[in-house]
């Protein structure tokens, strides 16, 4: 997933239920886990009912794909409707089973299709109309595909460059880089709280991890053919950095080469991440919605990642919990033409993403300019800003 687009959008019990119906009494059972109930119906119209088996264990599969289906048999002594219903339909779904015109005995099928490399267990509950539910525990192991999983490129998340540095977002793309399909950016259960009230951000999602040089890296997304993460606060700098990803046990790594920082401007169809003062998005009309293009004299507001240390420093691997200036600001050109930088730091309730606030310079011609900033003499990445009076 584009890490800009999730920027905008940072900006800007179910379970399936069957019915199943008991048909008319039948004299033999259809398959050998079918029991007859005997006796009559208990008092207070309480349905009398056995559920065999009462557990299953589908044993391995490989994440995607799907175990043979198995069976249960429910067998009453008066027909009646039940609702049978999956813990987790996702990957141990329900279905009816080959019932025909049975009706003291009825079969459910079962499904495995495992979504993560992991041991997995629901509950399958048998409800009456009326009576007790009954429960049948499913377990099963999901296991890694047969393909390896490989790295194919790690770049700079804002400007898809090879330009990396400590305390900058990432992206890593590969095959089978997570079980988790489709993919899913952290939420607020993966962090934690920390004593002095700052939130930690987690390293692992879903038992995919990342680590430089042996540091563990902060992960933001995950999928099988993409990852995002933040790099840790690393000092070593050149060729020779080892990217590692681990999923579930099995790790593959890629070389790379870092510099003391990298800063780049998140962009989305070459297009700068910007918004106006009131926060309505700059571009021209139709790049998105409602986005309007930037005004010569007008402040705008761009965000970014790699711009290096602040003062204060913050402390590594927290959600930003207040703002933290760049010193030196920045310089900024739009075009030709130098722009104001008012301000230029880290802010709250992001994680290492920097924001700029830039000054569109008052004689700026119509059109779409490149936009950079320096700091410590090193340029970002250009992207484009439409400017029209």
């Amino acid at each position: 997933m584009n890490l800009a687009r999730q920027i905008w959008f940072l900006l800007a019990l179910g379970v399936s239920l069957i019915v199943a119906t008991l048909l008319f009494p039948q004299t033999s059972p259809p398959s050998p886990i079918c029991v007859p109930v005997s006796g009559l119906p208990p008092p207070g119209n309480q349905i009398s009912f056995t559920v065999k088996p009462n557990a299953l264990d589908f044993g391995t599969a490989a994440v995607g794909s799907s175990a043979p289906a198995r069976q249960i048999c429910i067998s009453t002594n008066s027909p009646s409707s039940f609702y049978v219903s999956s813990g987790d339909q996702a990957q141990f779904p329900v279905s009816y089973g080959p019932s025909f015109d049975i009706s003291n005995y009825l079969l459910v099928n079962i499904g495995f299709t495992p979504k993560q490399a992991k041991a997995l267990a629901a509950l399958v509950s048998v409800m009456p109309v009326s009576g007790t539910t009954q429960y049948v525990q499913v377990t099963g192991q999901g296991t890694l595909p047969a393909t390896p999983l490989s790295i194919t490129a790690v770049v700079n998340a804002a400007s898809f460059q090879s330009t990396v540095a400590a305390n900058t977002y990432i992206t890593i793309y590969g095959q089978n880089l997570s079980t988790t399909n489709p993919g899913r950016s952290w939420t607020s259960t993966d962090f934690t709280l920390n004593p002095d009230k700052t939130l930690s951000l987690p390293t692992s999602l879903d038992g995919t991890s990342v680590t430089v040089n042996g540091v563990a890296a902060y992960v933001e997304y995950i999928s099988p053919g993409q990852v995002n993460a933040i790099v840790p606060d690393i000092t070593a700098t050149g060729s020779g950095v080892q990217v590692m990803v681990t999923v579930n046990g099995q790790s593959t790594v890629f070389g790379i080469t870092t510099q003391s920082i990298a800063p780049a401007l998140f962009a989305d169809q070459k297009y700068v991440v910007a918004q106006h003062a009131d926060f309505s998005l700059v571009g021209k009309v139709g790049l998105y919605p409602h986005s309007t293009p930037a005004v010569p004299g007008e402040t705008i507001i761009v965000y970014g990642t790699g711009f290096g240390p602040t003062t204060p420093p913050i402390k590594p691997g927290i959600v930003t919990d207040k703002t933290y200036n760049l010193v030196p600001t920045p310089t900024a050109f739009v075009g030709y033409l130098p722009a104001t930088v008012t301000f230029a730091g880290l802010i709250p309730n992001l994680a290492q993403v920097y924001q700029a606030n830039v000054t569109i310079p008052a004689n700026a011609p119509n059109g779409d300019h490149n936009l950079m900033l320096t700091i410590n003499g090193t340029e970002s990445y250009p992207g484009l800003i439409t400017v029209q009076k």
